[in-house]
Protein backbone atom coordinates (compact mmCIF):
# COMPACT_ATOMS: atom_id res chain seq x y z
CA UNK A 1 0.00 0.00 0.00
CA UNK A 2 2.77 2.40 0.83
CA UNK A 3 3.67 1.96 -3.16
CA UNK A 4 0.87 2.91 -4.28
CA UNK A 5 0.22 5.68 -2.01
CA UNK A 6 3.82 6.98 -3.47
CA UNK A 7 3.07 6.57 -6.77
CA UNK A 8 -0.46 8.50 -6.71
CA UNK A 9 1.90 10.83 -4.62
CA UNK A 10 4.19 11.39 -8.06
CA UNK A 11 1.24 11.58 -10.15
CA UNK A 12 -0.85 14.37 -7.93
CA UNK A 13 2.87 16.08 -8.06
CA UNK A 14 3.95 15.82 -11.87
CA UNK A 15 0.92 16.77 -13.67
CA UNK A 16 2.86 15.16 -16.80
CA UNK A 17 3.03 11.77 -15.52
CA UNK A 18 1.63 8.88 -16.58
CA UNK A 19 1.08 5.74 -14.38
CA UNK A 20 2.98 2.67 -13.87
CA UNK A 21 1.97 -0.46 -15.57
CA UNK A 22 1.82 -1.90 -12.30
CA UNK A 23 -0.51 0.44 -10.43
CA UNK A 24 -2.52 1.48 -13.44
CA UNK A 25 -5.32 -1.23 -12.17
CA UNK A 26 -5.37 0.21 -8.56
CA UNK A 27 -5.33 4.07 -10.07
CA UNK A 28 -7.21 6.66 -12.00
CA UNK A 29 -6.37 9.17 -13.88
CA UNK A 30 -8.76 11.83 -15.49
CA UNK A 31 -9.36 15.26 -16.15
CA UNK A 32 -12.48 16.96 -15.84
CA UNK A 33 -14.25 18.96 -18.52
CA UNK A 34 -12.95 22.90 -18.00
CA UNK A 35 -10.59 21.63 -14.67
CA UNK A 36 -7.05 23.10 -14.50
CA UNK A 37 -5.77 19.92 -13.04
CA UNK A 38 -6.64 16.59 -13.40
CA UNK A 39 -8.08 14.44 -10.87
CA UNK A 40 -5.85 11.08 -9.60
CA UNK A 41 -8.08 9.00 -7.69
CA UNK A 42 -7.79 5.08 -6.14
CA UNK A 43 -9.72 2.62 -7.89
CA UNK A 44 -11.08 1.50 -4.40
CA UNK A 45 -13.28 -1.18 -6.29
CA UNK A 46 -9.90 -3.28 -7.56
CA UNK A 47 -7.96 -2.44 -4.33
CA UNK A 48 -10.53 -4.23 -2.56
CA UNK A 49 -10.74 -6.87 -4.93
CA UNK A 50 -6.77 -7.38 -5.12
CA UNK A 51 -6.92 -7.50 -0.66
CA UNK A 52 -10.05 -10.27 -1.12
CA UNK A 53 -7.68 -12.25 -3.23
CA UNK A 54 -4.17 -11.94 -1.99
CA UNK A 55 -4.48 -10.19 1.18
CA UNK A 56 -4.08 -12.99 4.46
CA UNK A 57 -2.58 -12.97 8.10
CA UNK A 58 -0.33 -15.60 9.29
CA UNK A 59 -0.73 -16.25 13.13
CA UNK A 60 2.21 -17.99 15.21
CA UNK A 61 1.65 -19.70 18.43
CA UNK A 62 4.50 -20.35 20.61
CA UNK A 63 5.46 -21.41 24.13
CA UNK A 64 8.78 -20.33 23.77
CA UNK A 65 9.68 -18.20 26.55
CA UNK A 66 12.58 -16.23 25.22
CA UNK A 67 9.91 -15.18 21.84
CA UNK A 68 8.92 -11.51 23.02
CA UNK A 69 7.56 -9.84 20.29
CA UNK A 70 5.69 -10.77 17.24
CA UNK A 71 8.94 -9.49 15.31
CA UNK A 72 10.65 -12.35 17.13
CA UNK A 73 8.35 -15.11 16.18
CA UNK A 74 8.91 -13.77 12.53
CA UNK A 75 12.46 -14.18 12.94
CA UNK A 76 12.51 -17.10 14.39
CA UNK A 77 9.83 -18.52 11.72
CA UNK A 78 12.19 -17.44 8.87
CA UNK A 79 15.13 -18.59 10.14
CA UNK A 80 13.47 -22.17 10.56
CA UNK A 81 12.36 -21.73 7.33
CA UNK A 82 16.05 -21.63 5.86
CA UNK A 83 16.75 -24.64 7.47
CA UNK A 84 14.20 -26.81 6.47
CA UNK A 85 15.16 -25.34 2.79
CA UNK A 86 18.84 -26.42 3.86
CA UNK A 87 17.80 -29.67 3.93
CA UNK A 88 15.51 -30.15 0.78
CA UNK A 89 18.31 -28.84 -0.69
CA UNK A 90 20.36 -31.37 0.89
CA UNK A 91 18.62 -34.40 0.03
CA UNK A 92 17.50 -32.87 -3.98
CA UNK A 93 20.42 -31.17 -5.07
CA UNK A 94 23.59 -32.99 -3.19
CA UNK A 95 21.91 -36.51 -3.74
CA UNK A 96 20.95 -37.54 -0.67
CA UNK A 97 17.91 -39.39 -1.39
CA UNK A 98 19.45 -42.18 -0.98
CA UNK A 99 22.69 -42.71 0.58
CA UNK A 100 23.87 -45.65 -0.96
CA UNK A 101 26.63 -47.27 1.96
CA UNK A 102 26.68 -50.40 3.64
CA UNK A 103 28.86 -49.66 6.70
CA UNK A 104 28.46 -47.49 9.34
CA UNK A 105 31.38 -45.29 9.23
CA UNK A 106 30.69 -44.75 5.10
CA UNK A 107 27.12 -42.53 5.98
CA UNK A 108 28.94 -40.84 8.85
CA UNK A 109 31.40 -40.00 6.46
CA UNK A 110 29.18 -39.21 3.98
CA UNK A 111 26.73 -37.32 5.96
CA UNK A 112 29.55 -35.22 7.05
CA UNK A 113 30.88 -33.94 3.73
CA UNK A 114 27.43 -33.12 2.73
CA UNK A 115 27.06 -30.86 5.74
CA UNK A 116 30.34 -29.50 4.89
CA UNK A 117 29.12 -29.30 1.75
CA UNK A 118 25.42 -27.27 2.86
CA UNK A 119 27.79 -25.22 5.20
CA UNK A 120 29.77 -24.08 2.10
CA UNK A 121 26.79 -23.49 0.06
CA UNK A 122 25.45 -21.30 2.47
CA UNK A 123 28.22 -19.08 3.03
CA UNK A 124 28.37 -18.75 -0.96
CA UNK A 125 24.28 -17.55 -0.85
CA UNK A 126 25.07 -14.73 2.17
CA UNK A 127 28.53 -13.54 0.33
CA UNK A 128 25.89 -13.40 -2.93
CA UNK A 129 23.23 -11.36 -0.77
CA UNK A 130 25.17 -8.37 -0.90
CA UNK A 131 25.82 -8.22 -5.23
CA UNK A 132 24.02 -6.32 -7.26
CA UNK A 133 24.14 -8.85 -9.58
CA UNK A 134 23.70 -11.87 -8.06
CA UNK A 135 20.89 -10.55 -5.85
CA UNK A 136 18.24 -11.52 -8.38
CA UNK A 137 19.52 -15.19 -9.16
CA UNK A 138 17.58 -18.14 -7.78
CA UNK A 139 19.32 -20.68 -5.58
CA UNK A 140 18.96 -23.22 -8.21
CA UNK A 141 20.68 -20.88 -10.91
CA UNK A 142 23.66 -20.07 -8.42
CA UNK A 143 24.80 -23.50 -8.21
CA UNK A 144 24.43 -24.77 -12.06
CA UNK A 145 26.89 -21.79 -12.44
CA UNK A 146 29.12 -22.69 -9.76
CA UNK A 147 28.81 -26.42 -10.86
CA UNK A 148 30.65 -25.56 -13.91
CA UNK A 149 33.83 -23.86 -13.00
CA UNK A 150 36.60 -26.41 -13.18
CA UNK A 151 40.29 -25.98 -13.44
CA UNK A 152 42.41 -28.95 -14.88
CA UNK A 153 45.99 -28.30 -13.42
CA UNK A 154 48.94 -30.84 -15.48
CA UNK A 155 52.39 -30.93 -13.75
CA UNK A 156 55.43 -29.63 -15.55
CA UNK A 157 55.74 -27.51 -18.26
CA UNK A 158 51.90 -27.60 -19.27
CA UNK A 159 49.55 -24.00 -18.26
CA UNK A 160 46.53 -25.23 -16.45
CA UNK A 161 43.16 -25.18 -18.55
CA UNK A 162 40.13 -23.39 -17.68
CA UNK A 163 36.58 -22.98 -19.30
CA UNK A 164 35.34 -19.88 -21.01
CA UNK A 165 33.14 -18.54 -18.29
CA UNK A 166 29.59 -17.16 -18.42
CA UNK A 167 28.73 -13.27 -17.39
CA UNK A 168 27.00 -14.75 -14.61
CA UNK A 169 29.85 -16.98 -13.35
CA UNK A 170 32.36 -14.01 -13.52
CA UNK A 171 29.94 -12.01 -11.51
CA UNK A 172 29.53 -14.97 -9.02
CA UNK A 173 33.21 -15.01 -8.88
CA UNK A 174 34.04 -11.54 -8.34
CA UNK A 175 30.25 -11.60 -5.58
CA UNK A 176 32.71 -14.07 -3.93
CA UNK A 177 35.77 -12.48 -4.65
CA UNK A 178 37.68 -15.40 -6.26
CA UNK A 179 39.98 -14.36 -8.72
CA UNK A 180 40.16 -16.84 -11.47
CA UNK A 181 43.19 -16.11 -14.00
CA UNK A 182 43.09 -17.40 -17.61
Amino acid sequence: MDKLKAERDRLVADEGADVKKEFSKYIKVYRKKYARHRTVEYDTDMIAGHKNKYAGHICFLTNDKTIETAHDALKEYSTRDYIEKDFDEMKNCLDMKRIRVWSDLRMKSRLFIQFIAEIYMREIRVCLRGSDECKKLTRKQIFSNIKSIYRVKFKGKCKDVYPELTKQQRDILGALDVSYRR
